[in-house]
């Protein structure tokens, strides 16, 4: 009986391995594409001294004004507990600050310093160069279509 497992299972993981090497992993192929879309941001980003998981707050505060933690999260598609991983080194250099908002005194708010609105102002064509870099290398049209299929398969993971 023990063998007939062993079998079972070998014969399940084969599968497995060979689906993996004929189709790939989803998973893994979105972190490897992301990795190196990142690299690009993150080298483009650098003369201004943000990273590209710092560059998504900034804009939203920048675009929206102050915003609690759960609302800011929600927009960059973060949890809150990594999201305040990446604002406290941006409060530490006086790009953004936090307040207790005044309709709730339970509710922590978010807003940009006059610092920070020169440094998104700052990274703000920096980012365009990196996004139009990732642009050239895979294509205009391949970029549009990933772009909408990314937006698609977000939403429908999300239900």
């Amino acid at each position: 009986m023990a063998r007939s497992r062993k079998t079972a299972e070998s014969a399940a993981q084969a599968a497995a391995w060979q689906e993996l090497e004929d189709v790939g992993c989803i998973g893994m192929g979105l972190r490897q594409a992301m990795r190196q879309a990142t690299q690009i941001l993150d080298a483009g980003l650098k003369p201004a001294g943000i990273a590209i998981t710092q560059f998504a707050p900034l804009a939203y505060l920048y675009r929206d004004g102050p915003l609690g933690m759960g609302e800011l999260a929600e927009r960059i598609g973060a949890d809150p507990t990594t999201l305040t991983r990446v604002l406290r080194p941006l409060e530490r250099r006086g790009l953004l600050s936090q307040q207790i908002a005044a309709e709730d005194r339970r509710r922590r708010l978010i807003r940009l310093t006059s610092q920070g609105r020169a440094a998104f102002l700052h990274a703000l064509p920096l980012w365009q160069q990196a996004q139009a870099e990732i642009v050239r290398r895979i294509g205009n049209a391949e970029a549009q279509a990933l772009r909408q299929q990314l937006a698609q398969a977000s939403q429908r993971l999300s239900r």
